[in-house]
């Protein structure tokens, strides 16, 4: 049975021979070479039914491949999220306690880290924030400018300053 690229190469093959050979003209001779790759036709159309077939069915389990994958990052990511807060609550009580937040050994290197992001107020909107701490083109909020401001004790009109404690590990 013909391979789906020697089906691909003979008809190339007989366009080049039509363009190059042929300039172009259906000349009996070449008439007759067509005939004879059109020859078998159904051999070669089921030949192509096949690994199209063949193609079908491995896209299909590509695709429910990715998915499992998929799934399976989602699950690795709650683990992920579930052992940083374990991990945070652990250090936030060793620091309740007096002891220290940085733990390194041989296997591990994990802290607590303190960090402030600035926001725009709950039930405000960019556009309620003065125009001094908004990014151009597009007004998104500043934090950069604002966190430098609530330093400064000035804190802009309509944002605030959250603060964050993270686990990170080295």
């Amino acid at each position: 049975m013909t391979t789906t690229m020697e089906l691909l190469e003979q008809g190339m093959g007989l366009l080049s021979r039509l363009e190059c050979e042929e300039g172009g003209a259906l000349t009996p001779e070449f008439l007759a070479l067509m005939n004879a790759h059109l020859d078998g036709g159904e051999e070669k159309i089921t030949s192509i039914f096949y690994v199209r077939l063949q193609a079908k069915t491995q896209q299909e389990m590509l695709k429910d491949e990715i998915s499992r994958l998929a799934t399976r990052v989602k699950a690795n990511q709650r683990v992920i999220d579930q052992c940083n807060e374990r991990a945070l609550l652990l250090l936030s009580e060793r620091e309740n306690f007096g002891e220290d937040t940085h733990i390194k050994n041989d296997f591990v290197s994990v802290w607590l880290q303190r960090s402030e992001r600035a926001e725009v107020a709950d039930g405000c909107t960019i556009f309620d924030v003065p125009e001094d701490y908004h990014t151009n083109p597009k007004p998104t909020l500043n934090k950069a400018a604002v966190k430098k401001a609530a330093a400064e004790g000035k804190q802009p009109l309509n944002t605030t300053i959250e603060k964050h404690q993270t686990a990170r590990w080295g």
